[in-house]
């Protein structure tokens, strides 16, 4: 991911370093243990990512 690639997480655009990477912190209730992640490429490329917090 370089340039131009957009990354939301639970629904809030994260903003993304020079190289793609992004530090975040979300919190959790004990009933809501998933996460939305959709990452979209400088190309449009669109992947949709369900992350789940043991």
């Amino acid at each position: 991911m370089a340039e131009n690639s957009q990354l939301t997480i639970a629904e809030q655009p994260q903003s993304l370093d020079r190289q793609g990477r992004f530090d975040i912190e979300v919190a959790l209730s004990s009933s809501a243990r998933r996460i939305w992640a959709v990452v979209i490429t400088p190309l449009g490329t669109e992947q949709a990512y369900e992350l789940v917090v043991p």
